[in-house]
């Protein structure tokens, strides 16, 4: 019997799993936890379909009906639950699950929620504690997928709990995060842990290769954006991403001094306290300055990331060209460092600021 034929990512990952199947050794509860856009939440539906394939010589087969289901991700013995916006009207609820969950289906590798104030309502977490007392609909295993799980709220983590307590036998449980400590102890001492590592250069590659063409800027990306295939796939998505726009607005209050705008956008990014989200933008406050710089190095030819500020990016580069850039990028690497000691959000970039500032030198 072969388990994960060649996934092209994470194989030790996938190792560690194809031998708990061989050996009939699945834990209950699964938490897959490592930084974001390493692919845990296409690992866990993997997982998924592999424990759920009839198939007697390798599994998954991607051929059996059950297999089929699952990649669609419509198998009515696996779910996929994420964080979803408070202000969802109740009505399109529905709607909007479907559609997102389609857009998974079609691929695994991207991120399906990317508002900072989306959560895991208890609500979602009751139904799924009632809908495990039942056995499964095709006689193999229910599996829930819980995706972002440190956006369950409180109560929905308690009631997860119980559940934790005493699953059911036909039941398994695999969750995924980019955060482990926000996830409640409890939770964590009942799960089987297991660490997704960042992709190297080849294994992003392969994976970005299967729904893009790889060109000269589709290997820029991947290396600037570290391997995080969230932001590689994200980046095509909108023509001007919403984090983009509020890094760019941010180094330009800063610039000019503004101070009032610079209030402002503090206290929108860190008013959802998700340091999740706080560290993509200091993550991609980092690729502006690395861009300034093979700039200041390269001129025009110079192959930056953030090709939809290329003009805004020339500009800076040439007013700022005697600041220590590289000095920046350590700052906000303190930045990074802070928020994930738990320092105060609002402080931790209003001081970044103040030294980002300090280090910015206008030409004459």
């Amino acid at each position: 019997m072969y388990f994960f034929e060649d996934p092209g990512f994470q194989s030790r990952v996938f190792d560690r799993l194809g031998k708990s199947l061989e050996n009939n050794k699945l834990a209950h509860a699964y938490l897959f936890y490592g930084s974001e856009g390493t692919g845990k939440d296409a690992a866990a539906l993997e997982l998924a379909k592999a424990i759920n394939c009839v198939n007697s010589l390798k599994r998954p087969c991607n051929e059996c009906a059950s297999c089929q289901k699952a990649r669609h991700i419509n198998h009515p013995d696996i779910h996929l639950v994420f964080p979803i916006l408070k202000s969802w009207i109740p009505k399109d609820i529905d709607k909007e699950v479907k559609t997102r969950i389609a857009l998974k289906a079609q691929n695994p590798f991207i991120q399906i929620n990317t508002d900072p104030r989306t959560v895991i309502p208890i609500e979602r977490i009751r139904e799924l504690k009632n809908e495990a007392k039942y056995a499964s609909y095709e006689g193999g295993k229910k599996i829930y997928i819980i995706s972002d799980a440190d956006k369950m709220a409180r109560e929905g983590a308690n009631a997860l709990l119980k559940l934790l307590e005493e699953p059911p036998d036909s039941l398994i449980l695999i969750l995924t995060t980019s955060s482990l400590n926000a996830m409640l102890a409890t939770i964590r001492s009942r799960c089987h842990l297991i660490y997704f590592p960042r992709l190297t250069y080849k294994e992003a590659e392969s994976i970005v290769a299967r729904y893009l063409p790889i060109d000269d800027e589709i290997k820029r990306l991947i290396r600037f954006s570290e391997r995080n295939l969230k932001k590689i796939f994200a980046s095509f998505e909108d023509t001007i991403d919403p984090q983009n726009r509020l890094v760019y607005d941010y180094m330009k209050a800063i610039a000019s001094a503004d101070i009032l705008s610079l209030h402002e956008i503090t206290e929108q990014v860190t008013k959802p306290r998700d340091k999740n989200y706080l560290m993509e933008l200091l993550n991609l406050l980092i690729l502006w300055f690395k861009d300034v710089i093979f700039l200041n190095s390269l001129g025009l030819q110079a192959q930056i990331v953030n090709i939809n500020y290329s003009s805004e990016l020339q500009k800076f580069a040439r007013a700022y060209a005697s600041s220590d850039f590289m000095q920046i990028i350590i700052e906000i690497e303190k930045a990074i460092s802070n928020l994930n000691r738990n320092v105060y959000a609002p402080l931790v970039l209003t001081v970044l600021a103040i030294k980002i500032k300090q280090h910015l030198i206008r030409s004459e």
